[in-house]
């Protein structure tokens, strides 16, 4: 308890100087160069003072200090958000360097020379939320701007039309685009279509003309070849009936044929240059066709997990009728035709969002490539939720002010109690949240692409000044290394979800090869069945010589009298 008061104590003296710096206009020359050094001024001619809104964000805004001194004094974070417990290191504006965005942000202000005044959200004012009564802190932050509370918000902000229409935005310095997840869902069981799961590498219209070339290549070989003498009809001499010659002839060009498709290499024998011109057109095919196939079944038939959700695609969430949870902001960009506006639940951050669909309580979730590393990937990091059952959406805060919310700490970078050599998943009480997002799923849905531009909220004065270092930050790649550095290796990926790793093979993925080979065989059969009591004359023994001799119902010798 002594801790916690002196806390709020030294609290006392840094809010309230924030909120009441509250500078005046610019009124700096005219410029005609934005994008200039040390030029942001007051009209004493002094650096002038910026009010920025850092909105804390694993990987995006970070302040390594006053995490530091939170761990100092064995606190769970630095609580630089509440407004009752916030560090003194939390408005430090040089404190702020860290996060890719963070970074950008500090870059960019010592470059115009301003002097930063470091507020969070602990200093939103009155004002804001007489306009805006929404969860999402950054939208809040947007309207900060518009009610002059602040002259710029630090983060990575999405510019949608909402937004636009409140606050000047700067120039776009990223591009975030949505991935849609889901948990894993029970398999579908064995259907009769299953069987047809070997011709899903290639197109109707494509079999149809595969299937065509089958018949025009067959029939050719037998025309050009027949009567020369060739291994492939070398049998039509013993045959008496000339239409059964012809019949039989086209039958086994035809098995040559599609005996070659399966094999990959032509099976007839020309001995016409005619025919070794349609072999080799036929060959080319079967080269082109069958390393098509090969290379389309590896990736339909030896699937990647992201395909076993609960659900297929964002159309199949809105036929379902179950939830999509997302961030309240995203909330217009989604077609009502597709998921209506009953089934979203909006959350403020993507931490309780997360959670509620880990909970079963959306089927679905849309979220940010930057989380997608930290959050699912990566396994990263920590956040607040509010685990009271009667708290309906288990945001970051509980409605009750007397309850805590759990820390949902993915990474469990303090390891297990008492044991810090243990693989922390061996210690479920000590890290009871290690890694369990890996189960979260991407759903590969071609019909679902949704992207949006990154920029911060800016006061009309600092926007063209902000906007001029952007671009070109932009195009020497700073911005790229600084999302590199503090993302895509902050945040390894940990649960090889990104490798594409295949799952094993099911039975119902290899159904149709087993029933299509089982089907071609009793074809056989038939055939064997057929020959031996119906069209094989009778065989007898001659128990003299002991030679099979052919003969007729009536005894006769085929061919030939029996002598003696």
């Amino acid at each position: 308890m002594a801790t916690r008061t002196i806390l709020v104590a030294a609290l006392l003296l840094v809010v309230p100087a924030a909120l009441g710096q509250t500078p005046a206009p610019f009124q700096g020359i005219t410029v005609t160069n934005y994008q200039c050094y040390d030029c942001v001024k007051d009209a004493a001619g002094n650096p002038q003072k910026v009010r920025a809104i850092f909105i804390e964000s694993p990987s995006v805004v970070e302040n390594p200090k006053a995490a530091e001194r939170a761990r100092e004094l064995g606190l769970a974070s630095s609580n630089c958000n509440d407004p009752a417990l916030a560090l003194p290191e939390c408005f430090v504006a040089e404190n702020w360097n860290s996060g890719w965005v963070g970074s950008l942000s500090k870059i960019i202000f010592d470059n115009l020379g301003v002097e930063v005044i470091a507020m969070t959200q602990a200093n939103f004012t009155l004002n804001s939320s007489a306009v805006y009564s929404g969860g999402s802190s950054y939208t809040r932050c947007v309207w900060e701007i518009r009610v002059d509370g602040a002259d710029i918000c630090v983060g990575d902000f999405w510019e949608t039309n909402e937004r636009r229409r409140i606050a000047p935005f700067t120039s776009s310095f990223d591009l975030d685009t949505m991935r849609l997840l889901s948990m894993p869902g029970g398999g579908e069981g064995f259907k009769v279509k299953n069987f047809l799961n070997i011709f899903i590498p290639l197109e109707d219209t494509v079999w149809a003309v595969t299937v065509a070339m089958f018949f025009v290549t067959s029939f050719l070989m037998w025309f050009v070849e027949q009567g020369t003498g060739g291994e492939d009809f070398d049998y039509e001499d013993s045959l008496s009936s000339q239409t059964y010659r012809q019949l039989q002839g086209c039958c086994k060009s035809l098995y040559l044929t599609l005996l070659g498709m399966v094999s990959a290499a032509p099976c007839h024998a020309p001995v016409t240059w005619p025919g070794r011109l349609i072999t080799l057109g036929y060959a080319f095919m079967l080269y082109i066709t069958v390393a098509s196939y090969t290379a389309n079944l590896a990736s339909t038939m030896i699937t990647p997990s992201v395909v076993n959700g609960k659900i297929k695609s964002l159309a199949d969430l809105g036929a379902k009728g179950t939830n999509l949870c997302l961030l309240e902001a995203m909330a217009p960009l989604i077609d009502e035709n597709i998921v209506p506006a009953d089934q979203i639940v909006g959350f403020g951050w993507y931490g309780p969002m997360l959670e509620y669909m880990y909970s079963g309580k959306c089927d679905g979730a849309v979220i940010g490539k930057t989380e997608y590393q930290t959050h699912v990937l990566g396994q990263a990091v920590a956040f607040p939720v509010c685990t009271d059952p009667r708290d309906p959406l288990n945001q970051a805060d509980c409605q009750d002010p007397t309850m805590e919310p759990e820390i949902i700490d993915l990474s469990c970078n303090d390891g297990c109690e008492n044991a810090p050599d243990m693989d922390r998943a061996d210690c479920p009480e000590s890290c009871p949240h290690y890694r369990k997002y890996c189960d979260i799923l991407e759903v590969v849905d071609g019909n679902f692409e949704l992207a949006i531009g990154i920029g911060m909220p800016v006061s009309n004065a600092l926007q063209d000044y902000v906007s001029a270092w952007i671009v070109p930050l932009k195009l020497d790649r700073t911005v790229a290394r600084l999302r590199t550095q503090f993302v895509d290796e902050a945040a390894p990926d940990v649960c090889n979800q990104g490798s594409g790793e295949s799952v094993p093979l099911e039975v119902e993925d290899m159904a149709g090869i087993f029933f299509f080979s089982a089907v071609i065989m009793c074809i056989g059969l038939v055939f064997y069945v057929f020959e031996v009591f119906l069209c094989r004359p009778k065989v007898t023994v001659d128990e003299n010589h002991m030679d099979g001799v052919q003969t007729d119902e009536k005894g006769g010798a085929g061919g030939a009298s029996k002598a003696g």
